[in-house]
């Protein structure tokens, strides 16, 4: 007699979650969090006031803060917030550098998953996210894997700002240099080392 066939479906619906075309759940309601610290400060450079739940909608589109980090000029900008009392400019996207696991899951995400989120890609191309949030039009998010990347040099020792990461200071700077000399007509990087080598220069003078 044989025994009784056992009905282990995996699709059955989870509560509260989205489940992606890989089977990959996001929640929705991660968004309703509260959101970091550094979430007010982020709000004021990117000239949005709910960047704090583009802070949440990374969390869970990477996994959890620690599998990324802030990098490029969001991040120089917050340095530029802890270290001068001038105003930098305002970027107009934002990197972010990302762990192996968190590139991992992002490619398991379809676009439900990413819609469910905040986040739309063009097909094929999950490294360039776009965000819509209150007061713009959109948010380009640049996804920078941490691995085999010159500029996710610096994510290895990234440090925790109001509950997000951010690439060091030396870090951007070391990865600015390094983009003036490939790109010398770049007068946008040569700008942002020049700030970044003067953040620099005052920290060493606090210390």
């Amino acid at each position: 007699m044989r025994p009784p066939s056992l009905n282990l479906s995996l699709d059955v619906p989870v509560p509260s979650l989205v489940r992606t075309s890989h089977g990959l759940p996001v929640d929705p309601q991660a968004l309703n969090k509260e959101p970091p610290r550094i979430g007010s400060a982020l709000a004021e450079i990117l000239n949005t006031p709910d960047a704090g739940k583009l802070l949440l909608g990374l969390n869970e589109l990477f996994g959890s803060a620690s599998e990324y980090a802030i990098g490029g000029s969001v991040a120089l900008a917050l340095h530029h917030r802890s270290n001068a009392d001038s105003t930098a400019r305002r970027p107009n996207d934002l990197d972010v550098v990302v762990s192996p696991s968190g590139m991992d899951r992002l490619s398991d995400l379809d676009h439900l998953g990413l819609s469910q989120l905040g986040f739309k890609s063009e097909p094929g191309n999950t490294e360039s996210l776009s965000w819509a949030g209150q007061g713009r039009e959109s948010l380009v998010v640049d996804v920078v894997p941490a691995k085999n990347s010159i500029a996710g040099r610096g994510f290895e020792r990234r440090q925790m700002h109001g509950g997000v990461n951010v690439i060091p200071l030396q870090a951007l700077v070391d990865n600015l240099t390094y983009r003036v000399r490939s790109e010398p007509a770049n007068q946008q990087a040569r700008s942002d080392l020049a700030r970044g080598l003067e953040l620099l220069d005052a920290a060493k003078g606090v210390a």
